[in-house]
């Protein structure tokens, strides 16, 4: 009988149990839907998988909490595991020991691809995919078949594929493959957002770019971008020259403000005077040089500024 929240079971002869006793007694016995799998979690800690029990409940009744102990053809007793119930007509993988035989490598890349950008009153509008790469190398044991069951966590938002894609739920994607025995094999898997940024281009520097570049394999895009990161190192080198330039000049002012203080201190017909209308005449020469070399600096900014934008422009 399947109450709301528990399944009674009621046995169809009376059991006399003796005082202090305890008494094992067999209620059901029945076949249920099952597969062995190895299950690996993407970003887990180790390299193997866990050994587990995809569990199918097509019976007339909930299956109710309890141990459950696994036995293997082969090898008898080989785990055991915690089942908190199972309703009718759902499944559920049942984990009980580790699967040593198997070894699994993941390696991850991420990498962006500029679908289209546009750069207006010192904005860069762009649109990007980007791409998470996942590569499984799976070794199974040296005389056993393996199914192997790889659980990717799934993010919102993100679009997934891959051609061992088997099934998903609420948190994760599911890949499943089959590993003959001794052999090794290769999964992928591509996780993919649609993503918009809009930035001034200032905030464009070189590692953004070199970010943004990552390890794809559109080769003309990574020339394209090798060129634009030239290009944005050509503008800081400019910028960096504009400000020294004004430093530069900041610092001969200033020089020019003491000795024109020092000059009105004393007489212009003294020879400290004179000495000073001397520097002040120099200074003057040198601040207007100064000067021509800032407004060099600055055209020479404005000039990689706008190579810069023509290269970002074009990058799409």
């Amino acid at each position: 009988q399947e109450g709301q929240t528990q399944v009674r079971f009621s046995l169809p002869e009376t059991v006399n149990v003796l005082t202090g006793q305890t008494v094992s007694v067999p209620f059901m016995d029945t076949s249920l839907q099952a597969e062995a799998l190895s299950v690996y979690r993407s970003g887990q800690a180790g390299d193997h998988p866990t050994a587990a029990i995809w569990v199918n409940n097509q019976q007339a009744n909930s299956l109710p909490p309890g141990i459950i102990t696994v036995f293997d053809q082969q090898d008898g007793h080989v785990g055991d595991a915690e089942l908190a119930g199972l309703p009718t007509g759902e499944q559920r993988l049942i984990y009980f020991a580790q699967d040593s035989k198997v070894q699994i490598r993941e390696e991850q890349t991420e990498e962006y691809r500029l679908s289209n950008t546009r750069v207006s009153d010192g904005v860069a509008r762009s649109e990007w995919t980007r791409f998470q790469n996942f590569r499984f190398e799976i070794t199974g044991p040296a005389n056993e078949d393996r199914t192997v069951l790889i659980q990717l966590p799934r993010q919102d938002g993100w679009s997934f594929k891959s051609d061992a894609h088997d099934s998903d739920t609420a948190q994760e994607h599911r890949l499943k493959v089959k590993v003959p025995k001794g052999k090794t094999i290769t999964v992928t898997a591509q996780l993919s957002l649609q993503d918009q940024t809009e930035l001034r281009l200032e905030d464009i520097d070189e590692t953004l770019l070199v970010q943004w570049r990552g390890n794809g394999q559109d080769q003309a895009l990574q020339a394209k971008m090798d060129k634009l990161i030239e290009l944005r190192r050509q503008l800081s080198q400019a910028q960096q020259a504009q400000n020294q330039a004004v430093e530069r000049l900041n610092e001969t002012v200033a020089e020019q403000e003491r000795i024109r203080a020092n000059l009105a201190a004393v007489s212009a017909q003294s020879t400290l005077g004179q000495r000073f209308s001397e520097q002040l005449a120099q200074q003057e020469d040198q601040i207007a040089s100064q000067r021509k070399a800032v407004q060099e600096q600055r055209d020479a900014v404005q000039k990689a500024r706008q190579a810069f934008e023509k290269g970002l422009a074009e990058l799409a």
